[in-house]
């Protein structure tokens, strides 16, 4: 194929549609107002590839789990800049206090991997 796309796989099922599809459309509509270069596309499986090799194309990889998220969401100004500062705001706080919650939990995993050892 010899077209050129773009593909929004970064959401998942847990995801806010609404809250998704209106900082992507802000995103793009930001990209098209600065004009900004979106750069070749990485037709490699990024999985496959250091992190190092990644970086020197600058390619950067997204948050790994949902602090990483929210860390990202909380210093992004356009995301303040769509949502306004006060839904920015208490949408990062109702976060972080789920991310505490999950860190909370001891998982089946974690008893398999581990008890053994203690």
């Amino acid at each position: 194929m010899n077209r050129r796309c773009t593909e929004l796989r970064i959401a998942d099922s847990a995801s806010n549609f609404y809250l998704v599809m209106g900082l992507a459309l802000a995103a793009g509509l930001e990209g098209v107002r600065e004009q900004l270069d979106p750069g070749e596309p990485v037709n490699v499986d990024t999985y496959t590839v250091p992190d190092t090799d990644l970086a020197e194309r600058g390619v950067h990889r997204l948050p790994r789990n949902l602090g990483e998220a929210i860390d990202a969401f909380e210093s992004d100004e356009l995301a303040r800049e769509t949502f306004g500062a006060e839904f920015h705001t208490s949408f990062v706080q109702l976060k972080r206090a789920e991310w505490e919650g999950y860190n909370t939990v001891i998982s089946q995993w974690e008893r398999e991997q581990y008890l053994h050892l203690w």
